[in-house]
């Protein structure tokens, strides 16, 4: 072990020894019953989600062998070294998926057992080819980098135990597999856009929901900073190969980006995404992957299962491989025809029951992707990526941004033509996606694999100048500095450990966080367990406890075509045919007419007509009975058929 690999290694020990004194003394300040708390509130969803994603790694290389064999005819008995952190990411949503078929029968408890038992025998069978490689190349990194890397990891620990105060959580990502587990198998929710979404992440949370009940949503946080700590150590062993010298500092930079590290611990897609993504640049591009057939099919059939984002990312990078690089191109495209067949689950879900694979989109009821960001002005709309105190999970920060617009002038000091190709590509894809006005987050993908290539270019460009490598290097802290104080600040407004320290409950948390959920934990005690009731003003119904039907955010105009019927008559039969028994109205957010709102109050309104508002008027008071009414909350049981 040279000097410096011991320096460093004596460092962390120092780090570690710190903090495990600071836990001590704050134990003992306590009299032990911070840490009593603590254990007896995360104990259980922490080996929850260790489980997860422990079947999910176990999964993922036993995925990445197989897709290799069948790929690479001649490979046969060849053992592969898998890096653990891409088994967990391209495995995570192939888990999920796996999940979902088994939901579709029945989310019984032995049942959800089925994935985490196949997942851990997987490992078992592959543990000799998982392998640390990017904590390796980590761990050679300075002391600066790793220090940024544990203060990442620690703000998404902090955020993935805190309770469900996402909108996207509470919308989507937490309800739907919530609701399946609620149902006994998974359903369709015509009303909820985004159940028509790949959800591969979401229904890895089957089980969790289906085993723990209502510790699920703590499971599947923890489970999603693990995955995002894996993406992380991704970035730095990817970064670190292709450019030794400013790869790691540029890893950093990525990391900290405020829509990435803020999303760290909360239950959504958009970091696995991004880990996945940067895993199908690296196999394409980098020499030096191993099991090369068999990670690309494997991403591609992961991204798929994950958004409809990863299609336009996946097909540029996959066509520009084909075409640049002729004598892999064979072996490219039956990985990439491996992996697109593997991952069409929820494609072809949605075409069995909707004509159509990518369902919503297509039909008139998708809702706008593009201009959710725009501004009055294009330099309006471009510094409200950079920064806007409106949407802080969302912002892109300096660092990405800047990579974008330093790519044309170092484009031509990289050397690989397959590599520079793809950047152009790439380029041109991000800067028609930013002149549509996208969220932040959808971009980040995108941004990130290529941020490996502006790398390369980097490391370059600077070869045998160390003053303006070291002022590179200099800048790329600044920036991650400087999305850091964008995350503190962030945390500061959420207060993270006031729930760790015992000054609040879980409950007394989101009521502080999220308005309506003092309403919402009321209607459930007017509930009862056997409603399925119909939230009309709500758009995030994870916090109801019985069956609900509703919509996420932006599903106002799905909910009001729901609503439109020729007559009262009408939408009561139509209620009845979708076993409603209850209707909840959270009157605030119902808007009769047309009236201009911001984007933010759009996600949560459900605006109707004058005609369809008449008779709902009308339905609930012949067919139903008001039972119980609060503050502009009101729960009405409907009456038997006529």
């Amino acid at each position: 072990m040279s000097d410096q690999e011991r320096e460093r290694r004596d460092g962390l020990a120092a780090a570690i020894a710190i903090a495990a004194v600071a836990v001590l003394l704050l134990a003992f300040s306590q009299r032990y019953l911070l840490v009593e708390l603590n254990i007896r509130r995360l104990a259980v969803p922490f080996a929850a989600a260790l489980v997860t994603v422990v079947a999910a790694s176990g999964i993922g290389a036993a995925l990445i062998q197989w897709l290799e064999r069948l790929t690479i005819r001649n490979d046969r008995g060849v053992r592969h070294e898998i890096p653990v952190e891409l088994a967990l990411l391209v495995g995570f949503p192939v888990y999920g998926s796996l999940a979902f078929l088994i939901a579709n029968m029945t989310t019984h408890r032995a049942a959800m057992l089925v994935p985490c038992v196949a997942g851990i025998a997987a490992l078992v069978s592959q543990a000799g080819r998982l392998t640390l490689t990017s904590l390796r190349e980590g761990a050679r990194c300075s002391r600066w980098v790793g220090a940024a890397f544990v203060i990442c990891a620690l703000t998404a620990m902090l955020l993935a135990q805190l309770p469900v105060i996402s909108l996207d959580d509470a919308a989507y990502h937490l309800a739907i597999p919530k609701q399946w587990a609620l149902e006994g198998h998974a359903v369709s929710f015509p009303l909820m856009s985004h159940s028509w979404f790949p959800l591969g992440a979401e229904s890895s949370d089957i089980p969790l929901f289906a085993l723990l009940g209502s510790s699920a949503p703590l499971a599947s946080h923890m489970a999603h900073a693990l995955l995002a700590l894996a993406t992380g150590l991704l970035l730095l062993g990817g970064m670190r190969r292709v450019a030794p010298s400013l790869g790691p500092a540029l890893a950093v930079a990525v990391a900290t980006t405020p829509a990435l590290l803020l999303g760290a611990g909360w239950s959504g897609n958009d970091v696995l995404l991004t880990g996945v993504s940067f895993a199908l640049l690296v196999a394409l591009l980098d020499e030096s992957t191993q099991a090369r057939s068999g990670t690309i099919a494997a991403a591609i059939a992961a991204g798929l299962l994950l958004k409809y984002s990863f299609i336009p990312l996946a097909f540029t990078l996959c066509a520009v491989a084909l075409v640049v690089d002729p004598p892999r191109r064979a072996s490219t495209a039956r990985a990439a025809l491996f992996g697109a067949t593997l991952g069409s689950v929820f494609f072809l879900r949605n075409l069995i029951l909707t004509w159509n694979p990518i369902a919503p989109f297509l039909s008139g009821e998708g809702g706008e992707i593009s201009g959710f960001r725009r501004g009055e002005s294009l330099s309006e709309t471009a510094l409200s990526y950079l920064f806007d105190g409106r949407w802080v999970d969302d912002t892109l920060g300096v660092a990405l941004l800047a990579l974008l617009l330093m790519f044309p002038a170092i484009a031509s000091s990289i050397r690989d033509r397959r590599i520079r190709v793809c950047g152009w590509a790439l380029f041109a894809v991000v800067v028609l996606l930013i002149a549509m006005a996208p969220a932040g987050r959808i971009l980040i993908p995108f941004l990130t694999t290529f941020a490996w290539i502006v790398a390369c270019g980097l490391e370059k460009a600077t070869e045998g100048r160390t003053r303006v490598r070291a002022t590179v290097g200099a800048l790329l802290a600044l920036a991650s500095f400087l999305q850091l104080g964008v995350a503190a600040a962030y945390l500061s407004s959420l207060d993270p450990l006031a729930i760790a320290r015992g000054a609040m409950s879980d409950a007394s948390y989101v009521a502080l966080q999220r308005k309506d959920a003092a309403a919402v934990e009321w209607c459930n005690a007017q509930l009862p367990s056997s409603a399925r009731a119909l939230i009309l003003g709500m758009q995030e119904i994870h916090g109801f406890d019985v069956r609900a039907r509703g919509g996420g955010s932006f599903d106002g105009p799905r909910l009001a075509r729901y609503l439109d019927a020729a007559s009262p008559d009408e939408l009561g039969d139509r209620l009845r045919a979708d076993g409603i028994t209850h209707v909840v109205l959270f009157e605030s957010n119902i808007v009769i007419g047309t009236i201009q709102t911001s984007t933010r109050e759009a996600q949560r309104q459900l605006r109707i007509d004058r005609r369809t508002a008449a008779n709902l008027r009308q339905f609930l008071s012949s067919e139903a009975v008001q039972i119980a009414n609060r503050e502009g909350v009101s729960v009405y049981e409907a009456r038997a058929g006529r």
